[in-house]
């Protein structure tokens, strides 16, 4: 946003930066048990994110919304120096409709990982030495996804691969993260039936 004097954004992102480079690593203080793992659950990110925020000027605000796409919450940054203009990060919330407690779990999630996307704390793994570590155990799922659509987009009628396109991109996309290869393979495959196909 580019609405303030330029000199004031300017003391905004020094003071941004400057409050990044005095926050330290997120501890791990919460069991996941899905992964077996630690990670740095609300509370520790914001332990580790307020103080030195608060000491260089911003105010952190969270605050739930809606639009076209869905429900959302919004993590604000926004300078003494700087406001109405803020730092921003939107995170949408994905849960069962009806169930309160899974909601109450999505915005937990949401606060967590939109103040560590607009703060840039690192949260470190177990051993503290593998940043990658926490996305191993996805893999295998994510693996065996394109391989089942691999073998889906070979055999597709017209109808079924049209159906079938928004989840194949979003197993393509997960994929790129693991397997930019077979990523590359599947788009291929998925043009050329369409091109079969007459799509």
């Amino acid at each position: 946003r580019h609405c303030i004097h330029e000199d004031k954004m300017t003391d905004a992102i020094t003071a941004f930066i400057k409050a990044q480079s005095e926050m330290g690593a997120a501890l791990k203080s919460a069991k996941n048990p899905f992964f077996k793992s630690n990670y740095a659950d609300l509370s520790a990110v914001q332990s580790a994110v307020y103080p030195p925020f608060h000491a260089n000027g911003f105010a952190i605000v969270q605050i739930g919304g809606a639009d076209e796409f869905g429900q959302y919450i919004e993590t604000r940054f926004i300078h003494q120096a700087a406001a109405p203009d803020m730092f921003t990060s939107r995170v949408y919330l994905s849960c069962k409709q009806g169930d309160m407690q899974a909601l109450g779990s999505a915005i937990t999630y949401a606060r967590r990982y939109s103040l560590c996307a607009v703060s840039g704390v690192p949260l470190e793994d177990d051993d503290g030495n593998r940043a990658a570590g926490r996305e191993q155990p996805q893999q295998p799922d994510v693996m065996e996804r394109a391989q089942k659509l691999s073998r889906f987009i070979e055999k597709a009628t017209a109808e079924q691969l049209s159906g079938m396109a928004d989840k194949a991109n979003a197993v393509i996309s997960d994929l790129k993260g693991v397997d930019e290869e077979f990523a590359a393979r599947l788009e291929f495959m998925w043009t050329t039936r369409e091109t079969e196909l007459g799509l």
